[in-house]
């Protein structure tokens, strides 16, 4: 939390609040409730008096009529006010609650059922503000009870058969933030007549939770606000209020796990705090002004303050008297498929982990295994996530990007390459577990053309290739090659039947049994640029097998 605040630097808040820099409520509000954290943990004593002027501003602001930055932080400035309020002058603290009390939610959200807005305004907005409702009723500010039983049936109707929030554009990290805002609400007391469907939910969607993390710690790839180092304090939190359930349940095994997941994942974004003088605030070392891999309303100071407060949910959730226990992602063994609505495949065996989307969102991902993690090896070196030709988000100057994953690829009657990574919208991609142990997994996923099998050890991944409906006995495979992660460069080297990606002690090294050409041009997604092999055969069936290596880590394949 501390790193984060000092990302911003005093003089930043000073000039916000001086008016030298326009007030941006998402920035205000929620460093209110970050810095109340700190400074009631005896942190930033020196920041109280500019903590003071910007609850005061973040109060006035906040009256100022319907705003959705509001949906997100009004919980937050009630998390400052109630961690606050008794150690501050009485007039000031009586101050706050007056307007605090005085928000009217269908005056002051966007995020909301209404004859005006219908259902297209409610999404995972809704139930930040809901959290906020509910903090404001635990202090006697409103009753939630009408507000409630209009938005949480919408809301609950939307959680599917794995306990995953599905907001609108399904992006991974949105069911993951509406979980943690909801389990909010139950820390905090409630006990309304929707608490018993939503613990239900939260303890599913905690489990996804928990197995869905990958090698590296991280998040799921998929849809927008990905690769932002808050995803993983989202995760923290999660795992934190279930590690507490857990052992409330008297299962301090599982409680273990979860506080292990915990602490893994807030510890996986220190890579990108405070290097060289340097803090990122998303997962790539682009100059934070380039906006690579940023959306439109994700800069820096938007995007960087939620590390914070995430990170400070975690904190409220934690019992520190758990001890941690070796968590799935560490033990692995084990394929793990979402409901059809978020189409993804997880697989983890000893330190590799992969991800594919078998329907991906055009406008952030493509379809085929988009990611390759190893256990302390960076993200990017193999693939943290895919490219898209219509990105919904920014690429640094003179960059470009297409539809690629690691995926197939087949020759059409035309003569014209098609790629998985192509594909969009299809129906009917069929999935079978071969093997889940220990020390192999292995599973197929069958597309309309092409069958992919693959198999996890400890030599990373092999992936075979079988054409179901062949037009041409031809089969082509593309294997992103990282080239530059915005300040590293890698050495990439193509010998007979391999390729392998050097950068410092790491190694990337692809086999296969096909030709293997290095394209000359380049794309990019969120974390870097990279080249693209092309693996290919004049038969039916191709294999591959893919290794990241770090010197001292053992691996039967040869280092590069």
């Amino acid at each position: 939390m501390e790193k984060t605040i000092d990302s911003y630097g005093l003089d930043y808040f000073t000039r916000l609040l001086d008016g030298d820099i326009p007030f941006q409520n998402c920035i205000g509000l929620r460093a209110c409730g970050a810095l109340a954290l700190l400074i009631a943990q005896g942190r930033k004593r020196e920041w109280l008096d500019i903590w003071i002027r910007l609850m005061d501003r973040s109060c006035d602001e906040m009256m100022n009529g319907r705003n959705g930055e509001n949906d997100l932080a009004v919980k937050d400035m009630m998390l400052a006010f109630k961690l606050m309020h008794n150690r501050v002058e009485p007039a000031i603290s009586a101050s706050w609650r007056r307007k605090l009390q005085s928000i009217e939610p269908y005056e002051t959200y966007a995020s909301i059922y209404s004859k005006e807005h219908h259902y297209t305004r409610v999404n995972n907005m809704t139930v930040y503000n809901m959290a906020g409702e509910y903090l404001r009723e635990t202090e006697g500010m409103t009753d939630t009870t009408d507000y409630f039983d209009v938005h949480w049936p919408i809301i609950l109707d939307r959680f599917d058969e794995q306990g995953m929030y599905r907001d609108p554009d399904l992006a991974m990290l949105y069911d993951l933030s509406t979980r943690v805002q909801a389990s909010q609400m139950l820390w905090f007391g409630y006990k309304g007549k929707y608490a018993g469907l939503l613990d239900t939910n939260l303890v599913k969607g905690g489990l996804m939770t928990l197995f869905m993390q990958s090698s590296a710690f991280l998040l799921p790839y998929g849809g927008r606000s990905n690769h932002f180092l808050f995803n993983e304090a989202l995760v923290a939190a999660c795992c934190e209020y279930e590690a507490a359930r857990y052992m409330k349940m008297g299962d301090p095994k599982t409680a273990g796990m979860f506080k292990r997941c915990a602490h893994l994942s807030a510890q996986a974004v220190n890579r990108w705090l405070d290097q060289d003088g340097s803090n990122y605030h998303i997962k790539n070392h682009f100059p934070n002004d380039s906006g690579h891999g940023t959306e439109v309303y994700a800069t820096f100071h938007r995007y960087m303050i939620p590390l914070a407060n995430f990170i400070g949910h975690a904190f409220i959730f934690a019992d520190e008297s758990i001890d941690e226990f070796p968590c799935p992602a560490e033990l692995g063994g084990y394929v793990l498929t979402t409901s059809d609505s978020f189409h993804k495949v997880f697989a983890n065996c000893r330190s590799h982990s992969i991800e594919i989307d078998t329907m991906a969102d055009g406008s952030y991902d493509s379809t085929g295994m988009g990611r390759y993690h190893r256990t302390d090896v960076p993200i990017e070196l193999g693939l943290s996530m895919p490219f898209t030709a219509t990105p919904r988000y920014k690429l640094a100057e003179g960059l470009q990007s297409k539809n690629l994953s690691l995926g197939a690829g087949w020759e059409a009657a035309n003569g014209h390459i098609m790629h998985v990574s192509d594909l969009s919208g299809e129906t009917g991609v069929s999935f079978r577990i071969i093997e889940q142990t220990r020390d192999t997994v292995s599973f197929s996923v069958e597309y309309s053309k092409v069958k992919e099998t693959y198999t996890l050890d400890k030599d990373g991944v092999n992936v075979e290739l079988e054409l179901v409906e062949a037009d041409k006995n031809k089969i082509y495979y593309t294997v992103p090659l990282l080239e530059s992660n915005g300040k590293d460069t890698t050495l990439i080297t193509r010998g007979d039947g391999l390729v392998t990606v050097n950068m410092g002690a790491f190694c990337y090294t692809v086999r296969s049994d096909g030709q293997i050409e290095v394209a000359q041009s380049s794309f990019s997604n969120k974390n870097g640029i990279y080249k693209v092999a092309m693996l290919s055969k004049d038969d039916t069936r191709l294999s591959i097998r893919l290794n990241l290596a770090k010197d001292g880590l053992k691996t039967g394949v040869p280092q590069c």
